[in-house]
């Protein structure tokens, strides 16, 4: 009988390996752009430039700037003396912690600052907006995250700022969270909770558009994927099933009235069929356990929360050689197909074995039979 210390124990000893890389970097794209127009009558300037990337790399830092003048005296009597300046100063650091394929974090900072100088009877006119000063990534969870997410959006004299969080919905992206719902959209913002399994969009952009003044804007993140802190233990027999049962890892998701929400594969046993997984969710669920040739089982409904969750022990029905969920003839059909094969020389079709004896045999049949019309429950 395992207690709650050998419980915890066990947590600590199966939860690394059952718990595999959950987020991957999936795209990356950073711009920066500025236009600008100043001067006075026929001495007037027009330009700008485009900087644009769609290189992931674990830190960046960009910036992109322009300064330029002019000045003189329009023709008229009394004269029309000008001056006109535009300039700007676009930049942004992006870092990655963790590897792309299983990071940890995410962090962004843009600032932006665009001015137009003038006196007399000159204009000046500065543009980054639209986005001046981007960066978007979008990343894939494969499983559901604990995750904490701090920054802050500012401007100063009519600039713009944004850091948005969209989540795709299967039709298009929907805002999962966003600065722009912050009293004038702007100000700090310390997000947390659990991010759903599924594909994320998060962008971060400063502009500014300056008409004969000057303004700025400025926008932040730290995202940090945070350590599941739900924690079930459970056990398992797997059914007619020889060797130990270390030799095996099994599935487990965890359900609820809106289907599947996370799913634990290569879960490992213990000699006893003992395991552990790890998730981001809390509250009413239930699991659905199932091995490699054993028909999936699903259990009662657990209130689970933050801390160790301790199930009732369940017993899977062997049998299931197609992975149908059914233990029906096509699986008596597979094990007579490969009758024969063993683990010594040539071919050896390992869900055949039914009864992990190395060999496919009469007895894997027997199991076939014996459990013949068992299915998930």
């Amino acid at each position: 009988m395992l207690n709650s210390k050998s419980l915890f124990f066990l947590a600590g000893l199966f939860a690394v390996s059952a718990t595999s890389s959950a987020q991957v970097i999936t795209s990356r794209y950073s711009k920066l752009n500025y236009n600008y127009v100043y001067g006075a009558g026929g001495d007037t300037h027009t330009g700008g430039d485009l900087w644009e990337s769609f290189l992931v790399e674990p830190s960046s830092t960009h910036g992109l700037s322009f300064i330029d003048s002019t000045s003189g005296t329009l023709p008229g009597d009394p004269p029309r003396p000008y001056f006109a300046e535009s300039s700007c100063d676009l930049s942004f650091t992006t870092q990655i912690t963790g590897a792309l394929p299983s990071f940890t974090g995410l962090s962004s900072v843009h600032n932006t600052q665009c001015t137009g100088n003038v006196s007399g009877f000159g204009s000046a006119l500065m543009y980054s907006n639209n986005p001046g000063n981007l960066t978007e990534l979008q990343f894939t969870l494969a499983r559901p995250r604990r995750y904490s997410m701090t920054g802050n959006a500012a401007q100063v004299g009519g600039g713009f700022a944004d850091v948005t969080v969209r989540k795709w919905d299967g039709f298009t992206w929907g805002i999962f969270q966003t600065s722009l719902f912050l009293p004038g959209s702007v100000g700090n913002f310390n997000w947390a909770g659990t991010m759903p399994l599924g594909n994320y969009k998060l962008a971060s952009s400063s502009g500014a558009n300056a008409f004969d003044d000057s303004r700025s804007a400025h926008a932040d993140y730290n995202l940090q994927i945070l350590p599941s802190p739900v924690v079930i233990n459970g056990r398992v027999t797997l059914g007619d099933y020889l060797p130990s049962m270390s030799n095996e890892t099994i599935t487990v998701q965890l359900k609820n009235n809106f289907g599947v929400v996370d799913t634990i594969t290569n879960v490992p046993l213990d000699a006893s069929g003992n395991f552990s997984v790890t998730t981001a969710l809390a509250g009413w669920h239930w699991l659905r356990v199932r091995g490699l040739t054993w028909v999936a089982h699903n259990t009662v409904w657990y209130n689970l929360v933050d801390g160790v969750n301790n199930t009732t022990a369940i017993t899977l029905m062997n049998g299931d050689v197609d992975g149908s969920n059914e233990v029906d003839a096509a699986d008596i059909d597979l094990v007579i197909q490969h009758f024969g094969e063993n683990t010594g020389s040539g071919p050896y079709f390992r869900p055949a074995d039914l009864d992990g004896s190395t060999e496919v045999d009469a007895s894997d049949i027997d199991v076939a039979i014996l459990n013949f019309g068992a299915t998930e429950n």
